[in-house]
């Protein structure tokens, strides 16, 4: 490459051209490993466009190859930027969106990961919890900062909808910018393997093999370690977001305890995100959690609801005004601290009136729920919820106190002869689910006044309370 051409990368970068240097530099560096200016502007370049770690490794492929070839070190200019550069890229790391409330142990446990991934120790981290509780906003707080730090990101989620459709989450991350920008290294045996879940490859690469079909352990296997190279081909250390796992298909399991063990050395970060309801024993996920422990290969981190403290800072942000004491308690109990009903109802500015109202329409039968005047967030969730259920348990009808009964628990205490069909294996549903829960009793109350503050105390996702069910003691 003549000089002239890396005078002219130089003079795009001082204009702030940073594409047009990098379209003209990126596609000739591999042609020109030795010419240390080239790649010294090359690094200036990607670290001015925000990919940081694509520069830090420019930097090393340099370093590397004047080694190779000369035994020679870069040059004090080139040193100074790589230092300049680790500099940037290790600033101390600190919340990016609105500040999190409550949850500073629990980014420090995931930037505790981190670290560890980017010293070579592939792993997940697993944030499980009830919906709404914000296992997602603590994840993305991770990949706002890592972004911003220029290192490699991409993120996909699993749908309900869509929990059988083999492998989509790991199409997604593939056909995310970091990833995508680095299929062109990879041979054409694993292009085409690739090609698979991209058929685009195909179109864009005319002279590509096409795949044959999967007929034998030896083919998927290939598969596999085609897909596990094409992400791990990405600028590292990589991070990676998955979300609600609890609806993952039994594929992109397989695959991820495939690449997590491909080449252990490798410096990524699996951030997956679960509802721990949703994991019962007999999903695939759960079995697949059980194989990874036992690997030391992830990192648990439960998340728990706000305290009433939090739950007021949490709704001051959101309503750009310092909660009183007694507004913070009254929606710490209406919402038990679960952050995003915390966050719709202080922005809907419900009143302890329409409060109420909400406790009425939740006080003795579920098909109202329809009706109640919740946020429509808040109202998708708990229906969400309810949607988990077995079909041919016992109706809520049926788990509910009936009139001059003395206590909510009284559905249970019925001869068996008396009890609906499948009561007990219901409420034992309910209560693994979360959407009952055990607590104490309150003998000082009348019938109907224990149940409605039973619902009252129920807001989120548990609904209503019930003592623990003999089978979950």
């Amino acid at each position: 490459m003549p000089l002239s051409q890396a005078l002219l990368g130089s003079k795009l970068l001082a204009q702030g051209e940073l594409e047009a240097a990098l379209a003209l530099l990126e596609p000739l560096a591999p042609q020109r490993p030795l010419d240390e200016h080239l790649h010294r502007v090359l690094i200036e370049a990607l670290a001015g466009h925000g990919r940081r770690w694509e520069a830090v490794e420019a930097y090393e492929r340099l370093r590397d190859a004047l080694d190779d070839a000369y035994a020679a070190e870069t040059e004090p200019e080139t040193s100074a930027l790589y230092r300049r550069l680790l500099a940037g890229v290790q600033k101390p790391p600190g919340p990016s969106m609105q500040p999190l409330v409550g949850r500073q142990q629990e980014w420090k446990r995931l930037l505790s990961a981190w670290q560890r991934a980017s010293r070579g120790e592939s792993h997940l981290f697993l944030i499980s919890g009830e919906a709404g509780i914000g296992k997602t906003r603590l994840a993305e707080e991770l990949l706002a900062w890592a972004d911003q730090q220029g290192i490699a990101t991409a993120r996909t989620r699993s749908y309900g909808a869509e929990g059988s459709l083999a492998l989509a989450p790991v199409t997604e991350w593939l056909r995310s910018g970091a990833i995508r920008q680095s299929l062109s290294r990879l041979a054409d045996i694993w292009l085409t393997e690739t090609a698979r879940l991209l058929p685009e490859l195909l179109a864009e690469l005319a002279d590509l093999p096409r795949p044959e079909p999967i007929t034998e352990f030896g083919q998927r296997q290939r598969f596999f370690e085609a897909l596990a190279r094409a992400v791990l081909g990405a600028p590292q250390p990589l991070l990676l977001l998955i979300d609600d796992l609890q609806w993952c298909d039994h594929e992109t399991l397989q695959w991820l305890h495939f690449v997590l063990r491909f080449d252990p050395k490798k410096r990524l970060l699996v951030v997956g995100t679960a509802r721990i309801e949703e994991l019962a024993p007999a999903h695939p996920a759960t079995e697949w959690l059980v194989h990874l422990r036992s690997e030391g290969s992830v990192t648990e981190l439960a998340l728990g609801s706000l305290d009433a403290v939090e739950t007021g800072h949490l709704a001051g942000q959101v309503t750009k005004r310092e909660l009183d004491d007694q507004s913070a308690l009254r929606l710490y109990r209406e919402t038990e601290g679960n952050p995003l009903f915390v966050v719709e109802l202080a922005s809907a500015g419900l009143s302890t009136e329409t409060g109420n109202k909400v406790a009425e329409a939740l006080d003795y039968s579920v098909p109202q729920l329809a009706t109640a005047n919740l946020p429509p967030r808040m109202h998708a969730v708990i229906a969400g919820r309810l949607a988990q259920l077995s079909p041919g348990r016992a109706s809520w009808q049926d788990l509910l106190p009936r009139s001059g009964e003395s206590s909510p628990s009284i559905s249970c205490a019925r001869p068996a002869a008396a009890r609906p069909d499948g009561l007990i294996e219901g409420l034992d549903e309910l209560w693994q689910r979360h959407v009952v829960r055990a607590v104490p009793q309150q003998a000082d109350l009348e019938p109907r006044e224990r149940w409605r503050r039973t619902v009252l105390t129920s807001r989120t996702t548990r609904f209503a309370t019930w003592p623990t069910p003999n089978s979950a003691r």
